[in-house]
């Protein structure tokens, strides 16, 4: 069976290098994605550090989640212009597309392209392969035109338990 992802890049600092990740995020559990300014977020104190804050969404509240720092990468410089645009992709639960509840804007670092991808060309990710493994539903490799990647698939129903964990530890927190 033939699935969409969209190919986005995550970066980071560790160790004061510079890290690219290159995942996959299934399109079916992708509702829209959202271009903002660091401007549209309200900060909300005593959440989580990967919990950037909110964004009104069609004037609903929308959680901003910084999906690099969830997965264990540092956290980024707060002292940016709050001008600066960011690119989001707002995940949601399954089956929510035409809710509002149940979904979360996860910030990328680069928004890249659709792949499409033959479901058992997916591989299964080794359980102790890394300390973020319990992110990902599978890799696989990809051969484009001038250059092969490989790529983790992304577990958006493991990054809402993981929120759900962070939400049943905090008060007031209702992804």
């Amino acid at each position: 069976m033939l699935t969409d992802y969209f190919e986005i890049e995550l970066q980071h600092l560790a160790l004061e290098q510079e890290i690219t990740n290159k995942l996959l995020v299934p399109i079916n559990r992708t509702a829209e994605v959202m271009n903002l300014s660091r401007g549209d977020l309200c900060l909300i104190p005593a959440v989580h550090p990967a919990l950037l804050g909110v964004c009104n969404q069609r004037g609903r509240l929308l959680w901003v989640l910084d999906l690099s720092q969830l997965m264990g990468g540092e956290k980024q410089d707060t002292k940016i212009r709050s001008s600066e645009k960011i690119t989001a992709i707002v995940m949601m639960m399954p089956n929510q597309l035409e809710q509002q509840e149940g979904r979360i804007a996860g910030i990328v670092t680069t928004l890249k392209r659709i792949v499409t991808l033959e479901t058992e060309d997916i591989k299964p990710i080794m359980s102790a392969q890394t300390q973020t493994s319990h992110f990902f539903s599978g890799i696989v490799t990809v051969d484009f035109p001038l250059e092969s990647n490989t790529f983790n698939i992304l577990d958006v129903d493991a990054v809402f338990r993981i929120l759900q964990n962070f939400a049943a530890t905090t008060p007031m927190v209702k992804l």
